[in-house]
């Protein structure tokens, strides 16, 4: 479904209070996730209807390596 201008309105809101709040609450920013949901979340929405097709693929990926020397330790 194609988010109606009321969504876009009130996603934009709640993206604005939550980076607020995780400032706030002093979490880390170098992330991926949070470049993506502060930075192109809305973009993405208004353009493409959302971020639902796009995955993890690439962090998780990255986790690899490490899971694996941390099994082995």
């Amino acid at each position: 479904m194609v988010p109606i201008e009321e969504q876009i309105q009130e996603l934009e809101n709640i993206i604005e209070r939550t980076k607020q709040w995780w400032l706030t609450c002093r979490l880390p920013t170098l992330q991926p996730k949070w470049h993506i949901i502060f930075f192109h979340l809305l973009d993405q929405v208004q353009k493409h209807w959302g971020i639902a097709d796009k995955n993890d693929d690439i962090i998780e990926k990255a986790h690899q390596p490490w899971m694996c020397n941390k099994e082995h330790t």
